[in-house]
C-alpha cells in the first residue's frame, strides 16, 4: 500500500472518528476534532491535560481552543485548532499557520491585563484562561503554541523558529493529519523523537560500550551529559522524554528541591559526585568513532525510566532560578533495545530502577496481569447484535498504544480492513485511561477524574493492583460486561451534554460529576444498577439518559458558581470538597420507574454465578497453558530447582509429572503448585 492511500485511509477513519464523537454534525464537529486531538497530544505526553476554552473574537483577531498551565515549571501550552468540514484533506499553509498562532498570540498579550479577562463573562471558559495568564503572568517562563489541524501541511511549510515576547520564550508546533497517521501507523503508535546532537547542540557526546559481543539483542553504554543540554532536551520535548509508568506516577515536577538547590548553585561541579544519575532507553544510536574513542551522534526515542526527577528539577533551576548549569553534569546509563522488544523490556528496566518509588512501575505497566485479562476477554468476549442486525461486535481494549491500528492495518486488503471495522468498530475501542475514567466516575471519584487522563489512570493503577492480589477472579466476564455497560454510560452521556441549551463548557466535569451523583443518589436505596443491563442492550434507556441529563443541568450551574477566591472552574472540580457541594444538591430522582435496576439478591447471585464461571475458566486456562510448555520445560525448572534448593518438596513432586507431559497430564490438584514452582524459579533467576 502506498504512503498517499495509507495517508487518505487514516484520515477517513479519524474524521469517522470526530463524526461518531461529535454525533450532531454542524457547529459540534469542530471542538470534538480539538478534544479528539487534544486527547491524542495527552497520549504523545504534549500535553500534560487540557482544558477545552473554543474561544474565538473575529472582531480582535484571537481565537484559542484549549490550554495547559504546568505551574511548577512555569510552561504554558495553548491550542489552537483548525478544522475543515471536507472529505478530502486540505493543504495547510505557511499564511494559515502564520494566522493561527498570531491569533493565539494576541490572546495571550491581551490576557496580561486586568481589564481583558475582566471584559470576559465568567461563565464563559475563555475567563478563567485569561485570568491565570494575568495572574501567573510573573510565573510563566515558556508558551507552547500548538495548532491542531485536519489537514496537511504544505511541502513548503518548513519549521516556525522560536521567538520571544518580553520575557516569555514561544515556540510553536503544529500536529497535522500527516504526523499524526504516521505516529499511528508506528510500530508503538507513537510519533519518533529522534535527537540530532550537532543540529541541536553543536557537538557530540562521548559515549562508552558496556557490553562485550556486538550480536547481542540489546546494547549498554555510559555517557555523561551536560546539565544544560538535559535541561534543554526537557525544555524541547518535555514528559515525552519519561517512560510513560514513569510520567504516570512522578509527582515531582520541577521543583527543585534543597538539596539540589543547593547543589546547583553553590557547588555544580559536585552534582555529579551526588546525584543517582539518569537511567535511560533508546530504540537506536548513531556513533562515530572507533571503539578506542567513540562518541553518540543522535538517538532515535530516548525514554528516560529513572532520573525524571532530576531531568525535570534541571530544567526548574535553569529556568525559574536562572541558574548556570555550565558546571553541572549528569551520569546517564543508556541501554538500546530494539522496537519489537520495548514493550517488554522497558517496563522491566524501570520497575528495578525504580525500587525506591512506594508503586512498581510494572504496577501501572501495560503488560500487568490485570491488563493482559481484559484484553483476553475483549477479544473473545462477542456483544450482542442490536437493532435486529445478525452481526456480533467486539469491544477492543487497547492494552498497548497503537494495538487496534497495528491489528488493523495489518491486513493487507481493504476488504479485510472493512471486516475488521465491522467487527471492531473503533466506536467501541477503549484506552486503559478510558477504563480507569470510567471505572472511577461510577466508583464516585469525579474529582479524581477531573484531574485528566493519566493521573486518574495513576490512582487507579494503584488500586486495582491491590485488588488483582487480593482476589483476581472478580476480574472476570461479568466484570467485562460491567465496565463495558459503564463505558456505555459515560460515552452516551458524552455525546448529549454539547446539545443541551445550557452547556457553555466543562463537558468531561459535567459527564463524570453526573454520573456520580446519579450512583450517590442510588445508593440511599435499595436498588443496584444492572450494567449487564446496558450490555444486552448496547445502549442506555431514555429514561436513564434523561435522568442524568436532568442531574447535569444542576451540575453545571453549581460547578460553575465556586466559592469565593476561586476562578478556575477546571481546578474547583478537582478538589474534594467540589464532589461534597455536588452531593449536598437537592436533586429528586424516582427510580422506582427505571429500568436496569436490581435487588441486593440479584446483584449478589451473578457475582457469584460469574466468580464461579472464572475460577473453572481460569483453571482450565493454566491446565492448557502447563501442557502446552511441554515436559522439558518443567523438566528444566525441576532440575534447576533441585540443584537451587528453590523448589519445595511438593513443588518438585508436581514438577516430576509435569516433566512427563505428554506422557502424563498433571491433574487439576497439582497444577497451582507447577505454576507457584514456575513463579519462585522466574522470580530467583531462572532463565
Amino acid at each position: 500500500m502506498d504512503e498517499k492511500l495509507d495517508l487518505n485511509e487514516c484520515y477517513k477513519d479519524f474524521m469517522q472518528d470526530v463524526l461518531i464523537s461529535a454525533e450532531a454534525g454542524g457547529d459540534f464537529n469542530g471542538p470534538i476534532f480539538t478534544e479528539v486531538m487534544c486527547d491524542y497530544l495527552v497520549d504523545e505526553a504534549v500535553l500534560n491535560e487540557y482544558t477545552l476554552v473554543n474561544y474565538k473574537k473575529s472582531s480582535l483577531g484571537m481565537k484559542v481552543d484549549a490550554w495547559d498551565y504546568q505551574s511548577d515549571i512555569g510552561i504554558l501550552n495553548i491550542v489552537v485548532s483548525d478544522y475543515n468540514e471536507t472529505d478530502t484533506i486540505d493543504s495547510f499553509t505557511k499564511t494559515s499557520a502564520d494566522k493561527f498562532f498570531d491569533r493565539a498570540k494576541r490572546f495571550f498579550k491581551a490576557a496580561l491585563s486586568y481589564e481583558f479577562y475582566q471584559s470576559l463573562e465568567e461563565s464563559d471558559p475563555a475567563y478563567a484562561f485569561a485570568r491565570s495568564i494575568y495572574e501567573f503572568s510573573d510565573n510563566i517562563k515558556k508558551v507552547k503554541l500548538t495548532i491542531v489541524t485536519n489537514s496537511v501541511l504544505s511541502t513548503r511549510l518548513n519549521t516556525i523558529k522560536n521567538d520571544s515576547f518580553q520575557d516569555y520564550d514561544f515556540s510553536y508546533d503544529i500536529w497535522d493529519m500527516g504526523r499524526v497517521c504516521r505516529a499511528i501507523n508506528s510500530e508503538d503508535g507513537r510519533e519518533a523523537i529522534v535527537i540530532d546532537l550537532i543540529e541541536e547542540f553543536g557537538k557530540t557526546l562521548p559515549i562508552l560500550p558496556a557490553h562485550t559481543n556486538t550480536d547481542d539483542l540489546y546494547s549498554s553504554y555510559l555517557l555523561v551529559i551536560p546539565g544544560d543540554i538535559l535541561a534543554d532536551l526537557y525544555s524541547d520535548y518535555g514528559e515525552r522524554l519519561l517512560e510513560q509508568n514513569v510520567r504516570t506516577f512522578l509527582q515531582f515536577r520541577g521543583k527543585v528541591n534543597k538539596g539540589m538547590r543547593s547543589t546547583i548553585v553553590n557547588n555544580p561541579e559536585m552534582f555529579f559526585a551526588f546525584n543517582n544519575g539518569v537511567t535511560a532507553t533508546a530504540e537506536s544510536i548513531e556513533l562515530e568513532g572507533s571503539n578506542g574513542s567513540l562518541s553518540l551522534k543522535s538517538i532515535k526515542n530516548l525514554q528516560i525510566v529513572n532520573g525524571g526527577q532530576t531531568t525535570a528539577s534541571l530544567y526548574g533551576a535553569k529556568s525559574q532560578l536562572k541558574a548556570d548549569l555550565s558546571k553541572v553534569y549528569v551520569q546517564v546509563k543508556l541501554t538500546v533495545i530494539p522496537s519489537s522488544e520495548i514493550g517488554d523490556i522497558v517496563p522491566k528496566i524501570s520497575e528495578f530502577s525504580n525500587t525506591q518509588n512506594a508503586v512498581n512501575a510494572a504496577d501501572l505497566s501495560s503488560n500487568h496481569d490485570y491488563h493482559r485479562a481484559i484484553e483476553e476477554i475483549s477479544r473473545r468476549l462477542r456483544a450482542p447484535s442490536v437493532n435486529g442486525s445478525l452481526r456480533e461486535t467486539y469491544w477492543f481494549y487497547e492494552r498497548a498504544r497503537g494495538a487496534y491500528a497495528n491489528a488493523k492495518y495489518a491486513m493487507y486488503s481493504s476488504t479485510d480492513r472493512k471486516k475488521f471495522d465491522i467487527k471492531n468498530p473503533k466506536s467501541q475501542m477503549f484506552t486503559k485511561t478510558d477504563l480507569a475514567k470510567f471505572v472511577h466516575t461510577w466508583d464516585m471519584l469525579p474529582h479524581q477524574v477531573s484531574f485528566g487522563a493519566q493521573r486518574n489512570f495513576n490512582i487507579f493503577a494503584k488500586n486495582i493492583n491491590k485488588e488483582w492480589i487480593s482476589n483476581s477472579l472478580l476480574f472476570n466476564d461479568l466484570y467485562f460486561k460491567e465496565i463495558i455497560g459503564k463505558a456505555i454510560l459515560f460515552r452516551s452521556l458524552d455525546k448529549k451534554i454539547m446539545k443541551q441549551h445550557w452547556y457553555g463548557g466543562y463537558k468531561i466535569n459535567i459527564v463524570a460529576y453526573s454520573i456520580s451523583k446519579f450512583r450517590y443518589l442510588l445508593d440511599q436505596t435499595d436498588y443496584f444498577f444492572d450494567f449487564k443491563c446496558l450490555w444486552d442492550k448496547q445502549d442506555v434507556p431514555t429514561p436513564i439518559i434523561d435522568s442524568l441529563l436532568s442531574i447535569a443541568e444542576k451540575v453545571n450551574l453549581s460547578i460553575n458558581n465556586p466559592p469565593n477566591g476561586i476562578a478556575n472552574v477546571g481546578e474547583w472540580c478537582k478538589k474534594d470538597k467540589c464532589w461534597d457541594s455536588i452531593k449536598k444538591l437537592d436533586i429528586k430522582i424516582n427510580f422506582e420507574n427505571l429500568p436496569c435496576l436490581i435487588n441486593e439478591q440479584q446483584l449478589n447471585d451473578n457475582n457469584a454465578s460469574a466468580e464461579m464461571d472464572a475460577g473453572i475458566d481460569r483453571g482450565l486456562n493454566l491446565q492448557i497453558y502447563v501442557v502446552n510448555k511441554g515436559g522439558e520445560y518443567w523438566k528444566s525448572i525441576l532440575d534447576w530447582g533441585k540443584q537451587s534448593n528453590t523448589t519445595s518438596p511438593l513443588q518438585n513432586a508436581a514438577l516430576e509429572i509435569a516433566s512427563m507431559i505428554p506422557r502424563k497430564i498433571p491433574e487439576e490438584g497439582r497444577i497451582k503448585k507447577i505454576i507457584e514452582a514456575e513463579e519462585l524459579a522466574l522470580s530467583e533467576g531462572f532463565i
